[in-house]
């Protein structure tokens, strides 16, 4: 079976070059990697605006393509919004059964899925977030998002909202994590530590305060508060991005001496950070905290470090235990006295975190997803 797995992103959101994307860990990879250890021929197609052609790039056990990222549209977005006209071209050379859509409210998918239809492709799409705010505009082109044969979602809302609004077929809408994890990489290697302790882990981008997208922007206002609640109080930022000097400036003029930067962090050094933190905390609108959204609260969880993250709702006043961790008040005021609280309690959170590894091993464990996808590509040919 060939597998055309698009990423048809650029990587400005991220900060990252063509040498980081190749060389760091990354989604995408792992599930090429692991598709073609299945016997799966997998072809990872996507963009970068340093390729000044098209690149094919073999990796490990299959081949990379970047395609050049060379028209914007819609010029006022800052993701999702690159296209390269002839990837349909490329696409079609590889000749693929299935085409795997990764994130298909791209700009891209509409016209690329009613070509791939036209062509007769299997296509596979997977939900890895809203990339802007113009999301109802999609509705536009329902025509386009019924073509796909199946949509593997993490979210029981996004689910509702393309049966509901984009008119797709109940049967081919399907919940399934939208990445995995190791879990015998992401384990409790080590204890708590003494002092309550707090992690971000991931992109550090430019200021924002959008929760559609984690803002840890938020998450250092919350600090200026909760360091005053509860002095002895830390937070580990660890990861990069474009707004990582920006980060870093705002809490050296705030004083806010209980936060520290790590910068870029390997996978491999991520389960120490993990495992001896009470708490990770996600920066973004959250209707659950569970084992199947999400890549960073999953490789907490499997940590048995319990994960918060923001309430969909503005009237929230107080933190709520929900799944493996709990949900907080969008107000950084409201949002510092309840993780006062939640921090108060460090035997709750152990015992919280254990429940939730159990759980990230029996839904969304690498080996499991994998499994389970290729069942999902098994079906569209019976």
């Amino acid at each position: 079976m060939k597998v055309a797995f698009l990423l048809l992103h650029d990587f400005r959101f991220a900060g990252w070059s063509l040498r980081d994307y190749l060389s760091r860990y990354h989604f995408s990879k792992e599930y090429a990697r692991l598709l073609s250890e299945r016997g799966i021929e997998v072809s990872l197609i996507t963009m970068h605006d340093e390729a000044a052609s098209v690149m094919k790039i073999p990796l490990n056990g299959y081949e990379c393509i970047v395609l050049p990222d060379t028209v914007h549209f819609p010029p006022i977005l800052g993701f999702g919004n690159s296209h390269y006209p002839l990837a349909h071209k490329i696409i079609e050379s590889v000749n693929p059964d299935i085409i795997h859509f990764n994130n298909y409210y791209l700009w891209s998918f509409p016209y690329l899925s009613i070509w791939a239809k036209a062509k007769g492709f299997r296509l596979v799409c997977q939900y890895h977030g809203a990339c802007d705010f113009l999301l109802p505009l999609r509705r536009l082109f329902r025509s386009s998002y019924r073509s796909a044969d199946k949509y593997l979602v993490p979210l029981k809302s996004e689910a509702a909202y393309l049966a509901n609004k984009m008119k797709v077929e109940t049967s081919k809408i399907a919940l399934f994590p939208n990445v995995g994890v190791d879990v015998s990489l992401f384990r409790p290697v080590s204890e708590k530590a003494d002092e309550p302790t707090i992690i971000y882990a991931g992109r550090m981008p430019l200021p924002s305060k959008n929760l559609g997208e984690q803002s840890p922007w938020l998450l250092l206002e919350i600090m200026r508060h909760l360091g005053r609640l509860m002095p002895s109080v830390r937070l580990i930022m660890a990861g990069d991005g474009p707004g990582l000097a920006h980060l870093k400036e705002f809490a050296e003029r705030n004083r806010l001496e209980n936060v520290s930067f790590t910068g870029y962090v390997r996978n491999s050094e991520l389960p120490p950070l993990y495992s001896s933190s009470w708490l990770t905390f996600t920066p973004f609108r959250a209707e659950s905290i569970d084992a199947v959204w999400g890549g960073a609260s999953k490789e907490s969880l499997s940590c048995s470090t319990p994960v918060v993250a923001f309430s969909g709702s503005r009237d929230m006043i107080a933190e709520r235990l929900n799944g493996y961790g709990y949900l907080l008040p969008q107000d950084p005021m409201s949002a510092a006295k309840s993780l006062a609280r939640i921090l108060g309690d460090k035997g709750s959170l152990v015992r919280l975190g254990k429940i939730g590894r159990e759980a990230v091993m029996e839904t969304s464990s690498w080996p499991r997803v994998i499994t389970e996808l290729i069942r999902v590509y098994d079906s569209l040919f019976v």
